[in-house]
């Protein structure tokens, strides 16, 4: 059903007079992008930025969720599936079902299989040149993992309540930095760069009301359409009574199918299905010559 409805929505797009053909379902490809969501409010007024991933890699996909990624304090991070959370710890503590879990400062966690990371609170950002000196008297980060999820870590565990640990070093507590991942490191930059632009125009404050960073199945997928050419051509020529055109649509899946793009695409374009397999297709020429001299 869900594919019938998507095949309707862009049967429509291209207009009552066309209908699609030369679609397989087998043939579409699957694949994850990863999405990076801020919230910037300067002077109350709020400013979106939203970056998309392009998909490297389209393959058969069976779940959405992200890349392994590294935590560090001092923040607190709420689990929202705390009972399909799992804790891997030293010695195999058994944590039981676990809601909260607070890394002290110098704490590193290993999250594995969360469909998103979501910002719980609003912070303030300070210009980078005072960051330094307001690190310490910043309130403590609160992030939510959304999906059945997994933490590793080595480190020292106090348990503060019913579903609530505290994570802390052995060491002497230093700030981390993930820098495993260049894609962070690209957005910290641009999002200090906005900021500092932003706290040039600012005369009040600037916060970051919304962090999230999740992951979309997307779907791609290539069809023809046949449209009906009434009354296109003169009376003198011959007059097809259908043309053929073909195109590519990418799709976000969720709990129906919706377009991101829709573009036409030729026979000499790689990404058709049927040139990826090297199999010849006389339905891939088009419908009528250009020009009523050409055979």
């Amino acid at each position: 059903k869900m594919i019938t409805d998507f095949k309707e929505v862009i049967a429509k797009k291209l207009g009552a007079k066309s209908t699609i053909v030369d679609y397989d379902f087998s043939d579409s490809l699957m694949g994850q992008a990863t999405v990076y969501e801020f919230g910037l409010d300067v002077d109350g007024k709020v400013f979106p930025l939203k970056f998309v991933e392009d998909v490297k890699n389209w393959k058969s996909v069976d779940s959405s969720v992200l890349e392994p990624f590294d935590l560090s304090g001092p923040m607190e991070l709420w689990i929202q599936d705390g009972q399909d959370m799992r804790l891997s710890l030293p010695h195999d503590v058994d944590a039981g079902d676990v809601k909260k879990v607070v890394l002290s400062d110098g704490a590193t966690v290993t999250v594995r299989g969360a469909k998103a990371v979501v910002l719980r609170h609003p912070i303030e950002l300070p210009p980078s040149s005072l960051s330094n000196h307001l690190y310490l008297a910043s309130p403590l980060v609160s992030l939510r993992i959304v999906g059945p999820s997994s933490l590793t870590a080595r480190l020292k565990v106090k348990r503060l309540g019913p579903g609530q640990l505290q994570l802390s070093s052995g060491t002497w507590p230093l700030s981390s930095i993930n820098e495993s991942d260049p894609k962070l490191a690209i957005l910290q930059q641009i999002l200090s760069n906005t900021l500092d632009a932003a706290a040039e125009k600012s005369n009040g404050s600037t916060r970051l009301t919304h962090a999230e960073t999740s992951v979309q199945t997307m779907m791609k997928m290539a069809f023809g359409i046949e449209r009906r050419l009434d009354n296109l051509f003169p009376a003198w020529r011959t007059r097809p009574e259908v043309s053929r055109l073909h195109f590519e649509v990418l799709a976000k899946v969720e709990e129906e199918l919706k377009t991101e793009m829709l573009k036409q695409v030729f026979p000499d374009s790689a990404s058709e299905p049927d040139k990826r397999s090297a199999r010849p297709r006389l339905d891939l020429l088009p419908m009528f010559p250009p020009s009523p001299f050409t055979l």
